[in-house]
């Protein structure tokens, strides 16, 4: 017998609120122009840090920190947010 536990550690309502958080979903559908091929974190455009599966690196560089704003900016505008991506998880939910 599978057993699966859940625990939040806030309420849907803390999560809904915090205007510094938002979530996009890429649909598989959409014509790409950018591909993150690994995650990377964006810190208030003074560097960029990357995870590699056998490093960690610190971008730092004005002009290389502006490809990772081009990219990011590229992916948000590709992603569905709010309502859209409810929608599109439903339908994959239904799908299944």
């Amino acid at each position: 017998m599978e057993r699966q536990l859940r625990r939040a550690l806030v309420g849907p309502g803390e999560h809904a609120g915090d205007p510094f958080v938002s979530v996009g979903i890429i649909p598989a559908d959409v014509q790409r122009r950018a591909i993150g091929t690994i995650g990377f974190w964006i810190f208030d455009h003074n560097a960029v840090a990357l995870e590699t599966p056998t490093a960690a690196i610190k971008v730092t560089r004005l002009q290389e920190i502006g490809l990772y704003l081009a990219m990011f900016d590229q992916l948000q505008s590709e992603a569905v947010y709010g309502h859209a991506a409810r929608q599109l998880v439903a339908s994959v939910l239904a799908s299944l």
